[in-house]
């Protein structure tokens, strides 16, 4: 019987220390992973790893994600190699591609070929893990005879991908390790989604790596309240991020392609929020389009949310935290899914 898996992640709150005491508790109910989301500018996603893994022993500690093009592979490499030092091997490379306005209007760096740069990217940083010098002479990655000046831990560092189209869904089937579904998706868009995977892996010539998703999670008593907690961000999320809502497209998902969805909720966010704040132009977010999209509202609707994802065929989840009630979601998911016993 298969054992269904999680990691743990939060949107922007709360701040350090309250984190790390979160991942403990997520350590000793079973949880496998946690992940530090480094989404917008918010804190950075490897500081965080560094904290928690002076206050854990066993759960692992991954990225979600960082890019390639404001952190080189030597970087990564450096980061990564170091932060296994200090976590006893427990670290995880996420990776994604970011969006243009994340690289250039707030890096000033220029999004170009993201996934050559992507690709790119983890072949170097693999390279650099074996210790050996790396010459790397790529497309839009040059590295020169440059090598660590330490020995890392291990050579083979687990690569996630966090990817959203198309062309970067077979991408991460042929060459990650693990694949990580962006947040606010649709049932059938994890379809199409996980087909794509196994498209990658099959024309690559390699088991499919396991594919899970970062699903908004908000657990209170009262079912709608934990709802509301969610909208402003499923508003700026899917109803004003361009590039997303073309990569959900190209890859096909069904809800946002209704004409009811689209013009009773995307247009009327985007319309206001040319005049009005985001949390004002969440009022246009009914329940019912954030129950589609996340794992919102009382203890029994966010379990039955993760239960109906595992049944899509992803292989884990991470449930990412909102509201006031961390501890009581860590703990909710550890008995409904009996984690202590998995491990």
């Amino acid at each position: 019987m298969a054992v269904d898996r999680f990691g743990i992640a939060f949107v922007h709150q709360p701040p350090e220390p309250r984190q790390g005491t979160y991942v403990r508790l997520a350590e000793d109910r079973g949880f496998e992973s946690a992940w530090a989301l480094e989404t917008r500018l918010m804190r950075d996603g490897v500081t965080p790893l560094t904290a928690w893994a002076a206050r854990t022993n066993r759960i692992c500690l991954g990225t979600a994600m960082i890019n390639p093009f404001t952190r080189t592979p030597t970087l990564m490499a450096q980061t990564f190699a170091t932060l296994d030092e200090i976590s006893n091997e427990r670290s995880i490379l996420g990776i994604g591609a970011a969006n243009q306005m994340l690289v250039e209007d707030f890096h000033g760096e220029q999004f170009e070929r993201p996934l050559t740069r992507t690709k790119e990217t983890i072949e170097a940083f693999r390279q650099f893990l074996t210790g050996d010098r790396v010459d790397y002479d790529g497309e839009t990655v040059s590295i020169n005879g440059a090598s660590l000046d330490f020995q890392p831990p291990r050579p083979n560092i687990p690569v996630y991908m966090g990817v959203t189209g198309p062309r970067m869904l077979r991408l991460a089937g042929a060459i990650a390790d693990g694949v990580v579904l962006n947040a606010f998706v649709s049932e059938g868009y994890i379809k199409n989604a996980i087909s794509l995977i196994e498209d990658g892996a099959n024309e690559a010539g390699r088991d499919p790596p396991d594919v899970g998703m970062v699903p908004v999670f908000s657990i209170d008593a009262d079912g709608h309240s934990a709802k509301e907690t969610v909208k402003p961000l499923l508003a700026e999320y899917v109803c004003n991020l361009p590039g997303l809502e073309d990569a959900r497209r190209k890859v096909g998902d069904p809800l946002f392609e209704r004409e009811d969805v689209r013009s009773e909720i995307m247009e009327p966010v985007r319309e206001t929020t040319e005049t009005e704040s985001i949390e004002v132009a969440a009022e246009h977010v009914p329940d019912d389009f954030v129950t589609e999209l996340a794992a919102a509202g009382t203890p029994t609707e966010c379990v039955e949310r993760l239960d109906t994802y595992f049944d899509l065929g992803l292989d884990f989840l991470v449930p990412s935290l909102m509201g006031e009630h961390y501890g009581y979601g860590i703990e909710t998911i550890a008995d409904h899914f009996d984690l202590d016993d998995a491990t």
